[in-house]
């Protein structure tokens, strides 16, 4: 038998792979290949697909699961992922491809414009470990194109960390980290304006840091010492950006001490210095927190920091917030897990620099995911998200809630194919000398059908 040819609107692609062999008798290089041939036609015809009508895209769907389905792509495998290796190390590549339709995608109260596109996520995992020494690389890209070229873009995030275990009681640790990133419209520096035909604000985020820890991993005290130095700046829309890029630098101590087997006490001491762009808004944060860190060795696991800041502000009176670092898991079975986060903190990114009142913005953020497999197969993520910002008058406080579920099958391991649904609503609330505020209020829904391939 030949080779079955598929047509997508007018692509034509070709398996690779030898129809006349049974499930059973490809190899692993063989799988490999079928991985990156799907991969290369996804890429492929995505610039076609997104420059078609709505429902030739869909048809353009429909045809690739038909074809991630087809008898030459589907074989026994085992339930590892595989890596390409690279000397003695492994690389593990994955991709997904998403098209989803957005309810509302300038985030307006009135008259919401809807748009379908496509977003593909290409990922690449590095690993060399050798036993006292770790080092990973990262790399995260996400590219949209859609009906509405203002929400076209493109990311990327690359990461490198090294962990190191000198002696017994010596261990150090390194990152440093790029992201790419854009603020989606209606969010952040540009909510409440009219972002109809207008660009995404973009930025570059850059962080280093290290830490050296003193004190076996088993010892009843450690301490830690490290540092961190980030630098914020944007990359367009001057008129919204002057003034808010920012560089951090911070110095840090944390001391635990083993209170269980699977408990230790938490107190860390912080000094951070931000130095703005406009000299008015900056400011030097004093933090101390203290908490509990929990050995994932039963069904409970994470850390959970409290603590106080007191900000000293070069354009304004000193402040002192309440903030927290809460970052739990449970494990009620081996087949399901719940994730709960709270955080409450500065944000540097969403304040006004033009604003002479709203020096800064207090940021509370809290999430629970539920993953549950039904299946060796049927997995799903059940998400809830709230997010407020409390800024000082005459700018509104808003909050914006968030519920999503996911469904995959695994259709085979390297292959997983799934859909999505969530639905966002943000509120505000008007200060009572508030001239002129903007409408902040929307409500979006968002849903998609996706694939994701690996080795």
């Amino acid at each position: 038998m030949g080779h079955k040819p598929v047509s997508i609107n007018g692509f034509v692609a070709t398996s690779h792979l030898p129809s006349q062999l049974s499930p059973s008798q490809h190899s692993p290089s063989q799988q490999k290949t079928t991985t990156m041939t799907l991969i290369t036609m996804t890429i492929t015809a995505l610039n076609r697909c997104t420059r078609l009508p709505n429902t030739r895209v869909l048809c353009c769907i429909a045809m690739f699961v038909a074809y991630a389905f087809s008898p030459t792509t589907l074989f026994a495998q085992s339930e590892e992922q595989l890596s390409y290796k690279i000397g003695e190390t492994d690389l593990y590549p994955s991709v997904r491809l998403e098209f989803v339709q957005n309810s509302n995608a300038f985030l307006t109260e009135a008259d919401p414009t809807e748009s379908t596109g496509f977003v593909i996520s290409p990922e690449l995992n590095w690993v060399a470990d050798r036993r006292l020494l770790t080092l990973r690389g990262n790399y995260v890209g996400d590219y949209a194109t859609t009906s509405e070229s203002e929400l076209d873009y493109a990311d990327h995030q690359f990461s490198a960390d090294v962990a190191a275990e000198l002696t017994a009681r010596k261990r150090v640790n390194g990152k440093f980290s790029l992201d790419f990133g854009h603020q989606p419209l209606g969010t952040n520096l540009t909510r409440g304006l009219d972002n109809t035909g207008a660009e995404a604000v973009t930025y570059l985020d850059t962080q280093l840091s290290g830490e050296y820890i003193y004190g076996a991993e088993n010892a009843r005290g450690n301490i830690t010492a490290g540092a961190l130095i980030r630098s914020y700046s944007y990359n367009n829309r001057s008129d919204l950006t002057s003034n808010a890029g920012y560089l951090q630098f911070r110095p840090f101590g944390i001391f635990s001490l083993r209170i269980s087997p699977d408990t230790r006490a938490l107190a860390e001491l912080r000094f951070d210095q931000f130095s703005f762009e406009g000299n008015r808004s900056d400011r030097t944060d004093t933090s101390l927190l203290g908490g509990f860190s929990f050995t994932p060795t039963g069904k409970f696991g994470g850390s959970l920091k409290i603590g106080a800041t007191l900000s000293n502000y070069s354009g304004g009176d000193d402040e002192s917030t309440l903030i927290s670092e809460i970052d739990l898991n449970y494990e009620p079975t081996t087949f399901s897990r719940i994730t709960l986060n709270l955080d409450r903190e500065i944000d540097n990114e969403s304040a006004n620099p033009t604003s002479a009142d709203s020096l800064s913005v207090i940021r509370d953020a809290a999430s629970l995911v539920w993953r549950h497999e039904w299946s060796s197969r049927v997995f799903h993520v059940a998400r809830l998200t709230v997010r407020n910002l409390s800024r000082a008058c005459p700018d509104s406080d808003t909050s914006t809630t968030g519920v999503g579920y996911e469904m995959n099958v695994k259709v085979r391991r390297w292959l997983t194919v799934g859909a999505s649904a969530n639905t966002t609503r943000r509120t505000s609330s008007d200060c009572a000398n508030a001239v002129d505020e903007p409408d902040l209020d929307y409500e979006r829904q968002i849903i998609g059908v996706h694939l994701k391939a690996t080795l």
